[in-house]
């Protein structure tokens, strides 16, 4: 009898037995888990007291032989297992969430939420502590109704930009007598985005060029406005001397026209700004802050990254995700300069830019930019 043959380019969908029962058992376990999570007890002051008050009776009992001491024993024993079945489903049953705002800026205080879901159909989680291990922030609910949530919040201050872990939270409990405290750590392995930090710079930013709607930038060119002035040299046009400068120090003086730059600004952060870095990105934020409050057409490119011209809360947005994320890296496109834009280089001390970019240095006066702030707006 000849062999059964297979093509190799045939494919043959086996399902392995049990695979559907297993697949149940996944989702019963993933269901479970918050109920079969590990819990942890610890003893209270009070509970010492009551344990140790228990065990002296019962010595005393046995010495004595007294049914009233037996008795007392008995109610003690009964009070610790009350509070060890109360607060075991108190803990049992709950999820811990943390929300951080979308919008969370870095050494800004802002308020993160805690939420604890009861996910119990009968029972309420009462008198619930939920510490913050990682951010350091704690919050106290007094009653979790069966399948309802709660939230509350708490006030901090993110150090860094960038990514950062969610980490661990904890809740405990020490209903209902206070005698033991019973905990669950629950564990998240999402991350969340702090934006860089963003200051106001309307105060700071006096220059016409940097807060005018029309944003006329001074830079040498061939325009109508003086943009300098300095001493005559050979080959210089007659028709720019400054006849006043020239008859007040005795001597020829030239004048540079400025080139009027209108309508689209460009943002740039190069590579070798080494520990200028965080200054720089937060100017480079600030900035962005600060023409898009002026309605002016921006962009922003750092190293190889570059977005589009463009205005709004959204493309504000995208810009701040966009500094978060930077880490330094240059490498941007030594492109030309076009007529309606101009170009803003964000450099290290000692570092230069090209003639058609205006450079502004990252020196140790922007360092305010990096102080914690205190204000804070408080969220509807």
């Amino acid at each position: 009898m000849p062999a059964l043959s297979v093509p190799e380019d045939s494919s043959l969908n086996v399902v392995a037995p049990g695979t559907g029962f297993q697949q149940r058992v996944d989702e019963l376990l993933s269901r479970l888990s918050p109920v079969l999570k590990l819990k942890w007890i610890s003893i209270t002051a009070s509970g010492f007291v009551l344990i140790l008050g228990c065990f002296v009776i019962g010595m005393l009992a046995i010495v004595f032989t007294n049914n009233l001491f037996y008795l007392l024993v008995a109610m003690l024993l009964g009070f610790i297992a009350v509070s060890g079945f109360l607060s075991e489903w108190t803990i049992r049953g709950i999820d811990v969430r943390r929300y951080v705002p979308a919008d969370t800026h870095a050494l800004a205080p802002v308020f993160v939420s805690l939420e604890v879901r009861n996910l119990k159909k009968s029972f309420p989680s009462l008198c619930l502590l939920v510490k913050d291990r990682t951010y350091g922030g704690e919050a106290f609910m007094l009653q979790v109704h069966p399948g309802s949530s709660l939230k509350q919040r708490y006030l901090t201050r993110f150090d860094r930009r960038g990514l950062h872990s969610s980490g661990s939270l904890v809740a405990s409990t020490t209903f209902p007598f206070g005698l033991f405290r019973k905990r669950a750590d629950f564990d998240q392995d999402a991350e969340f985005l702090v934006l860089p930090p963003v200051r106001d710079l309307g105060i700071v930013l006096r220059s016409e060029a940097l807060g005018s709607s029309d944003f006329r930038v001074a830079f040498k060119g061939d325009g109508t406005n003086i943009f300098s002035i300095r001493k005559y040299q050979w080959g210089d046009s007659k028709r720019l001397i400054h006849w006043k400068s020239t008859a007040r120090l005795m001597e020829v003086m030239i004048k540079e026209l400025e080139r009027e730059v209108s309508g689209k600004v460009t943002l740039e952060l190069d590579g070798g700004l080494g520990g200028r870095l965080e200054a720089a990105v937060a100017l480079a934020a600030s900035l962005s802050n600060h023409l898009e409050q002026r309605g002016v057409p921006y962009r922003v490119r750092a190293g190889q990254v570059s977005t589009a011209f463009d205005s709004g809360r959204r493309h504000l947005g995208v810009i701040f995700r966009m500094l978060a994320l930077y880490d330094g890296e240059g490498g941007i496109p030594r492109d030309g300069v076009g007529k309606e834009e101009h170009v803003i280089r964000l450099v290290a001390p000692g570092c230069t830019a090209p003639e058609n970019r205006r450079p502004i240095v990252v020196g140790p006066e922007w360092d305010w930019l990096l102080e914690p702030q205190i204000t804070l707006e408080v969220p509807d």
